[in-house]
């Protein structure tokens, strides 16, 4: 038992958060989007809504909603983990592993507003590129992330609640993804923004309650009396921590915090990329707020594990030292239960409730972001890919409604078997990156690199995770002498085996491509449609989708991309668009149709207020080779290089984006800001800020204290920023729901006074 008494809370206040706070949120929801329907004419019973919110969601919600899937449960339980495991060093690197990766994802948002203006998902890109091989082997990486990520979360907060209110973790385990499987089914993408913001603005009035409560206890004495306390506790020998600069917390020099770092941010780099939430909340952004939000995000994100874990993980040890609390065992540190002790010894029982609503917020935040992504999946890249590509509308949101259930439901099932079969937080912590990162640089160099081959994005990713496998299992052989849960979830054979999982499968995808390259024309994404929602005409879809006579009609062999390109758009789809086999011919064929290389043909019929444009494109082959690049050889030696690499090629021609020419000078400014911005991040979080302290130096008192108050000041910041700016970031939407509102209970009054005059007379 983690507490030295019995858990703090009955086992009734965990069932009634869990149950009751996610029915209450599911009746907010519903609430919030008939709101939404009759005063902003927003539909969550349409896919384009569903699954991209309409691409219309603010700077604002995108920075609560980056913040948001980004605030882990496993952040302020883990965060104060690594704080009282390696001091000074944990938290920070735990921060630093957050912070990149969304700035990362702010360069490839951007470019996938670029590039693929009318994507629903990560894999309708893939396969629009590689191919039904590609489709598919990117599916499993990507559910294998999805499903291993919303199972830790799960996992570690049904942990710490179980720790604090006495209920069975597999009970826990299942409940959790419970409410957010009502809420999330009801709105969809839109209903997790919203959630999100109000997840988070709960979230983070604990956190600044937590920090500031644990800090000014009078067991702590504020920041110079945790100071002194961790000062007197590092002089005595008995505490003495292996790995760190003279065995003291108060030191950034520490082997086991780096070797944490290594493992996490890595794990990280797959959690950001392969997850498909983020990119349909990068899609979801207005074509202004991708960038900005994400970049708020990014640096906001900092917070929570820098300030609760630095604040709770040293506290603990002081807490150990005078005997307030138990020495904190193996197994409360393996499932994260460091912070919720330290809150409940020095705050009492109200903490503990805090403490489970907050875990709960966190999770169920980042959770139904995931069942989106997947039910997306479901959706999108199976039902409508290869089961029933002329799918109504109506059809793919049951499908995406049953995705949600299946998703949230199996994510519990698979943390009740870790739970049983004795893996723990500390365990996945380790472990994650490896299973999930092979597929991290093939998938970025889809966006970024037009010359990567369809055999390396094929290969290099099953390449890498096997390298990796094999590698931490052999030294966890090597170092241990077994291959056991314990040997397998040291630090050293995990870093060797992400490392090599992580770096293997962009060396394969490099080797591979350079063998062959390939000249992708990233115009052929503009084809990518959106899904017909309004004036749908059932016998017109049947007549085009299902009749094998006509002229126009493509089986499901002969379709391009995800999006079926036989499938009537909302939005006239432009068809004259230029494939060329390399971007060096001349760019005067971009806008000509009778220079195409891939024959389209297009079919017209009336649809209520607008033009449908039917947009066939020739059929992808799904072989493992595309035609050869050819090399222009009017060029020097050292441009034919730089051609066959990719690096010197003529400008692609986005004249005819389908956002508007006028939106291409936007989006040009938005990646270079973009650009800048993860190379400043990567450089302060990664190397300046961090290698800077990694030396012989203990940290003073003075700079002890400005290290913990800017801390705290950068929650306060992250509480303007995503909880109080996305209020005036809105402030027009909500006017004309106030304004609606207003007018509506006016006319109701009305309404009832001439009832009630009619009654007296």
């Amino acid at each position: 038992m983690p507490f030295s008494e019995a858990p703090p809370l009955p086992q009734g206040a965990g069932y009634g958060i869990l149950v009751g706070v996610g029915a209450l949120f599911a009746v907010f929801i519903v609430f919030t989007l008939r709101v939404s329907l009759n005063y902003l004419g927003e539909k969550a019973n349409k896919s384009e809504m569903f699954m991209v919110a309409n691409r219309a969601v603010g700077v604002g919600l995108t920075a609560s909603a980056v913040f948001s899937s980004w605030m882990w449960a496993n952040e302020t339980l883990y965060g104060a983990v690594v704080g009282y495991n390696f001091g000074m060093s944990g938290p920070f690197w735990f921060a630093a592993g957050l912070s990149f990766h969304i700035a990362l994802m702010t360069v490839v948002g951007i470019q996938v507003k670029l590039k693929v203006p009318n994507g629903h998902t990560l894999l309708e890109i893939i396969k629009f590129r590689y191919g039904v091989p590609g489709h598919i082997v990117y599916m499993v990486f990507c559910l294998i992330n999805n499903i291993l990520s919303c199972s830790t979360m799960i996992l570690a907060a049904a942990g710490a609640i179980s720790a604090i209110t006495g209920m069975h973790s597999a009970a826990a385990s299942m409940l959790i993804p419970v409410g957010v499987i009502l809420y999330t089914a009801a709105g969809g993408l839109k209903a997790t923004f919203l959630t999100d913001y109000v997840h988070t603005t709960v979230a983070l009035v604990l956190l600044m309650y937590f920090c500031i409560g644990i800090l000014t206890n009078e067991h702590i004495g504020g920041v110079y009396g945790l100071y002194e306390k961790v000062l007197a506790y590092s002089d005595n020998a008995d505490h003495y921590i292996k790995g760190n600069y003279q065995g003291s917390l108060l030191t950034f020099k520490s082997q086991g915090g780096a070797l944490f770092s290594i493992c996490h941010n890595i794990a990280n780099l797959g959690l950001v990329i392969m997850d498909t939430a983020f990119w349909q909340k990068s899609m979801a952004a207005d074509l202004k707020a991708t960038v900005p939000g994400y970049m708020i995000g990014s640096v906001l994100i900092f917070c929570v594990p820098w300030a609760l874990g630095t604040i709770s993980g040293l506290g603990a040890r002081v807490l150990e030292q005078s005997g307030i609390i138990d020495p904190i065992s193996a197994h409360a540190l393996d499932v994260g239960n460091v912070f919720p002790i330290v809150t409940h010894a020095l705050l009492g029982k109200g903490a503990s409730v805090g403490i489970v609503l907050m875990l709960f917020m966190s999770v169920t935040s980042t959770v139904s972001a995931e069942m989106i992504a997947v039910s997306s999946i479901i959706s999108f890249d199976i039902f409508r890919t290869y089961i029933k590509p002329n799918a109504s509308d109506r059809v793919l949101i049951f499908v995406s409604h049953a995705g949600v259930v299946f998703f949230g439901l199996l994510s519990g099932a698979i943390a009740v078997a870790f739970y049983f079969g004795g893996i723990d937080l500390n365990w996945m912590s380790y472990f994650l990156g490896i299973a999930i990162t092979p597929g991290v640089f093939p998938v970025i160099l889809t966006i970024l690199w037009k010359r990567q081959s369809r055999l390396a994005a094929l290969v290099s990713p099953i390449l890498g995770l096997a390298t990796g496998l094999g590698v931490w299992l052999g030294t966890a052989q090597v170092y241990f002498g077994e291959i056991s849960v314990k040997s397998t979830g040291a630090p050293l054979p995990n870093v060797w085996g992400n490392i090599a999982t992580l770096m293997s499968s962009l060396l394969f995808s490099v080797i591979i491509t350079l063998i062959r390259p390939e000249d992708f024309d990233w115009l052929i994404f503009h084809n990518i449609s959106k899904v017909n929602e309004d004036d749908e005409k059932p016998e017109d879809l049947e007549a085009i989708h299902e009749n094998p006579t006509d002229p126009f009609f493509i089986s499901d062999s002969d379709a391009p991309s995800t999006s079926k390109t036989n499938e009537v758009s909302e939005v006239i789809i432009n068809h004259e668009i230029a494939s060329s086999e390399n971007d060096s011919e001349n760019e005067s064929d971009h806008g000509d149709p009778t220079k195409q290389t891939h024959d389209s043909s297009t079919h017209s019929l009336s649809s209520g207020s607008y033009h449908v444009a039917v947009v066939r494109e020739a059929a992808t082959s799904n072989g493992l080779f595309q035609p050869r690049l050819v090399i222009p050889q009017n060029i020097s030696t050292w441009r034919k290089f730089l051609y066959y690499i990719g690096w010197d090629t003529a400008h692609t021609d986005y004249s005819n984006h389908p956002l508007g020419a006028d939106s291409i000078p936007i989006m040009l400014y938005w990646y270079k800001v973009a650009k800048i911005f993860a190379v400043v991040i990567c450089l302060i979080t990664w190397i300046i800020w961090p290698y800077s302290l990694y030396r012989h130096y203990i940290f003073s008192k003075s700079f002890f204290s400005g290290w913990v108050i800017v801390a705290i000041i950068w929650v306060f910041l992250a509480f303007i920023f995503v909880v109080i700016f996305p209020l005036y970031d809105g402030r027009k939407s909500l006017y004309r729901v106030y304004d609606g509102l207003r007018t509506d209970w006016k006319k109701w009054r009305h309404r009832k006074d001439g009832q009630a005059e009619e009654e007296k007379e």
